[in-house]
């Protein structure tokens, strides 16, 4: 019997004339990455040989889940480098196992926006669909031009590891990215002529927070109801009001077992999927061989007029 997850996706793929993934900080957990919380508690372990009071206060930024509010005390720190600084998030976001995430990116999208800074989506697409997809990165100057993709892309739309400095993890960074065009551009486009597919989000993370004001902001319920979140059952009701204000539909799974549900569904729905699409279920005729057998069955008619009697 198809799990919720299973009966989602089919809904989503089957009616989405161009589908999205929009990844969270979820995904890039599962591949060994940092979440909002560890990774505060990294920049401050890094921080605590040179700054150990600014470490600490970013410590208890974390009993109010101001995340961040505590890279903004990270960044004012005069006691450590900003080369420093940069190197640590670089080296924090480098290492990771694409195994574990490689069914998401067997599903069927055109394209990828996420809120994640690292690699990994990147090389689990190229794995999985025998393709690069092209990279587009908020800071880079060929981001604008991510509105206009209609091959396979992603698109890091708040930096990347590769330029740290591009990175938007503080609040006044996230202030300033609210006003950038390219950004507001690229959202509009997706959100609003495209099907999106949230996978990964927890409204604790304040990446996705600051994305659904944005949208909430640009567009409210005038938006399309073409879109949908596939969202723990422990979601916060918030975070649920905001999804379906914008006519988000909201899926909600079990998230035992490190939200086993979601990619035991995923799993679920590409194996169906290749099922249906497997030779032994799928005709070989190609049109010149339906001629053949037509041309063929004219000639043995023609053949047998004379001998045959109709019933």
């Amino acid at each position: 019997m198809p799990t919720v997850i299973v009966e989602a996706l089919k809904e989503f793929f089957d009616n989405a004339t161009y589908p999205i993934l929009f990844t969270g900080a979820g995904v890039s957990a599962r591949a060994g990455l940092p979440t909002w919380k560890v990774l505060i508690e990294q920049l401050a372990g890094g921080l605590r040989g040179t700054d150990p009071l600014i470490a600490q206060v970013m410590i208890e930024c974390l009993e109010t889940d101001d995340y961040t509010r505590a890279v903004d005390h990270f960044k004012l720190s005069r006691k450590m480098l900003d080369g420093d600084k940069l190197k640590l998030l670089a080296r924090i976001f480098s290492n990771y196992d694409i195994t574990p995430i490689l069914p998401i990116a067997e599903l069927p999208f055109r394209g990828c926006l996420t809120t994640n800074f690292d690699r990994s989506i990147l090389d689990a697409i190229a794995n999985k669909k025998n393709k690069t997809a092209r990279d587009y990165k908020f800071g880079d100057l060929s981001f604008k031009q991510a509105q206009w993709e209609e091959g396979l892309f992603t698109a890091r739309i708040h930096g990347s590891v590769e330029m740290p400095e591009t990175m938007v993890l503080s609040e006044a960074q996230f202030n300033a990215l609210l006003k950038d065009e390219e950004y507001d551009n690229l959202l509009r486009s997706c959100f609003l002529h495209r099907n999106v597919l949230f996978v990964g989000f927890s409204f604790y993370d304040p990446a996705v927070r600051h994305v659904f004001e944005e949208l909430n902001r640009r567009f409210g319920t005038a938006s399309p109801g073409r879109h949908m979140a596939l969202l723990p059952s422990d979601a916060s009701p918030e975070f649920i009001q905001k999804a379906t204000h914008l006519n988000v539909k909201a899926v909600k799974y079990d998230p035992a077992n490190k939200h086993a549900a979601l990619w035991d569904g995923i799993n679920e729905f590409i194996s169906d999927k290749q099922a249906l699409t497997s030779p032994s279920l799928v005709s070989k005729r190609t049109p010149l061989e339906s001629t053949k057998r037509y041309l063929a069955a004219c000639y043995a008619r023609a053949k047998m007029q004379d001998s045959s009697t109709a019933l």
